[in-house]
């Protein structure tokens, strides 16, 4: 099955769950601390993206299978990345800035294939094809998406991960710094979200020091088919076992970088 194909798939899928996220926003229980927030609704959504996985002959990796110690096991081309609720924190609290983060990999070429990142709340469905392009349909209505022309940092406007990331990576004075001669600089705690939102134009740069595979490859993807280039924090390429990310338009990367390791 062709990746355009497992795309189209899951996003008539995530468009069936809509419904779903609307009846409990900001009404569920946290079963865990507030750091690890878990609501019921990340188990029902991945549970329903494994069953879909599994009709697809896809390996499957996701936020729930792995809490739950079951481990990753290669039996095929395509591996199908999920996050069933990015942010669950934020959607317990009744904060709109949350989002479901699906991303197809590579296996046999080690990349980022495809990836969708799909906003419930605004039905917002983020959707990048490497070699395809990328686009957003809000809905019904279709709309391409591309990175912006920004070229200097002055001008840039920032997304980051929080102090406390940035302290952990060993990056704090670098952000800092990175803060300071941005534009402006917003934190959502959405990475998958964030890392989209670089695909429109809207944001130039999207550090996320810390976070894991299945939210930063689903952003990857639409970030890479819509122009522009993503990096893990040190500057390697984005694999299935990153845990960090920075997305830019292209024409930042590099300063970006630099920035952040103090060169």
């Amino acid at each position: 099955m062709m990746v355009k194909e497992i795309i189209t798939l899951f996003c008539n899928e995530l468009g069936n769950m809509r419904g779903h996220f609307l009846e409990t926003f900001g009404r569920l229980q946290s079963s865990l601390s507030d750091d690890d927030a878990l609501s019921t609704l990340d188990c029902l959504v991945e549970g329903r993206l494994l069953l879909q996985a599994q009709e697809l002959k896809l390996n499957f990796y996701g936020e729930e299978t792995v809490k739950a110690g079951i481990a990753f096991v290669r039996q095929h081309r395509y591996t199908l990345l999920a996050d069933p609720l990015d942010a669950t924190d934020n959607y317990l609290r009744g904060i709109p800035a949350f989002a479901v983060a699906l991303g197809v990999y590579d296996e046999e070429l080690e990349k980022t294939a495809g990836g969708i990142v799909y906003s419930p709340l605004t039905d917002q469905l983020f959707v990048g094809i490497i070699g395809r392009g990328a686009y957003c349909i809000i809905r019904e209505h279709t709309f391409p998406l591309s990175v912006s022309s920004v070229d200097c940092l002055a001008d840039a406007r920032l997304h980051i991960t929080s102090i406390n990331s940035l302290e952990k990576a060993g990056v704090f004075d670098g952000g800092m710094e990175l803060m300071r001669q941005t534009k402006n600089t917003r934190v959502l705690g959405c990475s998958s979200y964030e890392l989209a939102l670089v695909a429109t134009g809207g944001v130039d740069v999207t550090v996320k020091s810390s976070g894991s595979p299945w939210s930063i490859i689903p952003g990857t993807a639409i970030v890479e088919a819509a122009g522009g280039k993503v990096t893990d924090i040190t500057g390697n390429p984005i694999t299935r076992k990153s845990t960090s990310a920075i997305a830019t338009n292209g024409y930042l990367h590099e300063t970006v970088l630099g920035l952040l390791h103090g060169q």
